[in-house]
């Protein structure tokens, strides 16, 4: 199976910020990178149709980007900015993720699923850890396509690790990220809200 056409993949660094709100604006700082830096990119995903912004030491959702109901997207933050703004445009925000990223690397122009995916029900809202596939030469591969079918929580890192108890995942319902797994040995996921969340995680090659 190929991908073809301009692709990022993306570097996790430091916990998410989750998001729950009814009308008006949740305000707070932008989440930092695991080195206690300001990311120069934030992962966003959000549940309903809501308005984004960043600003200096302070920040208003009025005029915002529009984000679709259950959309991810990447937003670059202007040189300088510190806090983020977030507001409903219709519904509830629950457990939504603004989520720091280290770096945003684009991808050759297709790519391939090579190797051996995996699919898996994720039942609990305890930290479930899948071990990241291999490609078919046999190497951990750098970069998974991942998917989830249902709101869940996710995030790289080892098998002992906790994304449950501080909600420190991004967000992933129908979106798809290819995510750099450099340096991991696991994926990390926890459902949200009411049945199973259903996984998907493919290794790629270039």
């Amino acid at each position: 199976m190929f991908f073809r056409g301009v692709l990022s993949a993306i570097s996790m660094s430091g916990d998410s910020t989750a998001i729950s709100l009814t009308g008006g604006n949740q305000t707070g700082a932008i989440p930092t990178l695991e080195s206690g830096k300001l990311p120069q990119y934030l992962r966003l995903s959000f549940a309903d149709n809501a308005a984004f912004f960043t600003g200096i030491g302070t920040a208003t959702a009025t005029s915002g980007i529009m984000l679709g109901t259950d959309n991810s997207v990447i937003y670059k933050v202007p040189a300088g900015h510190t806090h983020f703004a977030a507001t409903t445009l219709a519904g509830t925000l629950n457990n939504q993720s603004i989520t720091p990223l280290a770096a945003v690397t684009e991808l050759p122009a297709a790519l391939s699923i090579a190797g051996d995916g995996l699919t898996a029900s994720v039942t609990s809202a305890a930290t479930t850890a899948l071990a990241i596939p291999t490609t078919s030469s046999g190497k951990k591969a750098k970069y998974v396509i991942v998917q989830g079918h249902n709101a869940c929580l996710f995030r790289p890192g080892s098998s002992g690790d906790d994304i449950h108890s501080s909600l420190t995942g991004a967000r992933i319902r129908q979106s798809v990220d290819i995510v750099n797994v450099s340096g991991y040995s696991h994926m990390l996921f926890c459902k949200q809200g009411a049945g199973s969340a259903v996984i998907y995680m493919s290794p790629l090659e270039g």
